[in-house]
């Protein structure tokens, strides 16, 4: 269903106001779209990034206000929809004043205030009728805000209590677990049943009673489970299984998680002192940064006849060449432009018209992967 719009203009004069009777309305009415068309002079308006208002003082003096805008899709052509809402339609008669402002949203500065009249009709089918009441849909909105977040704050405090209740639960489980034969206590006698590993070593400052499994001969099992007391393999078996010091060599190596290095980050610098041009190249594990600067805040010369910013004699070297042409960004004071790393190393742009002037405050900068080995 097409839209009705009312054509207001912003070049009424100060004496002037525009009868709308799409605003008329009877009491208890609520929600009432009305369209608007503003225009200035002969053309439509563009409302993009503007607040629009309605404000108006009823027939009984009391002060409503609204910006709810329901249809925005002629904005740029200054056409929209806004619902009136039921406090606009309390007090019977014309309206003392009122008026459609246009606001900057940026500054908050006012662009236009149009003024407007309506009326409102008694509705004699209504049983009884409240007193005009201040309406500001911003605090209303705020209220309906708060109240949410009421809302929500019994509802976490619900969910809150739950997980307490569900966490009292837990811990008694583990209390009624504890004081079983489940654990092991540090105070009590203990007796293991099934088969135990212990991946640390075992301190026994008594000695170690009784045979060992893997050591027949190892009756005199008070000597310390070592690499240093496993000369003779008759005390124990298992001595080319345990963990080395150093660079010693072992027969079984069980790791359980990551064998990790150090990270390694290589630079490398370059600066044309003729040009007042260089880079910083950077790499972590495959990964490489270029960044393209100029030192004192000007290039002593323009891009050459083949765009290249640094050649390959004085480019990246080997280690921190792309695997694969590579591609950046290149800022100048004004213009940019794309910036090219060549896997020879060399470093160019796509732009031959970056002049002495353009290369001012010079920056760029690319990403990519290598292939070289490391530097070193």
């Amino acid at each position: 269903m097409a839209k009705n719009y009312v054509e207001l203009n912003t070049n009424l004069e100060i004496n002037q106001t525009a009868i709308v009777p799409a605003l008329n309305g009877r009491q208890g009415d609520n929600d009432r779209e009305v369209g608007f068309w503003i225009k200035e002079g002969k053309f439509p308006m563009d409302l993009s990034n503007k607040t629009i208002k309605l404000f108006a003082k009823d027939a009984s003096g009391v002060v409503k206000e609204t910006e709810s805008i329901n249809d925005r899709t002629g904005i740029t052509a200054g056409r929209f929809t806004l619902l009136i809402q039921k406090e606009f339609y309390q007090a019977v008669g014309q309206v003392e004043d009122s008026f459609i402002q246009i606001s900057d949203k940026e500054n908050g500065q006012i662009v236009s205030t149009i003024p407007v009249s309506f009326t409102v009709l008694e509705n004699k089918m209504v049983v009884t009728q409240t007193q005009s009441q201040l309406y500001l849909d911003t605090v209303q909105k705020t209220i309906d805000n708060f109240n949410e977040r009421i809302k929500s704050a019994g509802t976490n405090l619900e969910v809150l209590e739950n997980a307490q209740k569900h966490l009292l639960s837990v811990v008694d489980n583990i209390n009624q677990e504890f004081n079983s034969d489940l654990f092991a206590k540090t105070k009590e006698d203990n007796t293991f049943k099934g088969n135990n590993t212990f991946e640390k070593p075992i301190v026994a400052p008594a000695g170690i009673q009784g045979k060992a499994d893997t050591a027949g001969q190892a009756d005199e099992a008070t000597h310390a489970i070592s690499a240093d007391n496993a000369d003779n393999a008759n005390h124990a078996e298992v001595a080319d299984k345990l963990v080395p010091e150093n660079d010693q060599t072992v027969n079984y190596l069980t790791v359980k998680g990551e064998i990790k290095g150090k990270d390694k980050v290589y630079i490398h610098k370059y600066f044309d002192d003729s040009r007042n041009i260089g880079y910083i190249a950077k790499r972590y594990g495959n990964s490489v940064d270029i960044n393209i600067y100029n030192k004192n805040g000007d290039a002593k010369s323009p891009l050459s006849s083949n765009n290249t910013i640094i050649n390959s004699d004085n480019g990246l070297p080997a280690g921190f060449r792309p695997a694969e042409m590579s591609y950046g960004s290149l800022f100048g004071d004004s213009q940019s432009a794309i910036l090219a790393v060549w896997i020879d190393g060399a470093v160019s742009s796509n732009r031959s018209a970056l002049t002495q002037e353009n290369y001012w405050h010079l920056n760029g900068s690319a990403h990519f992967t290598t292939n070289d080995d490391f530097p070193e």
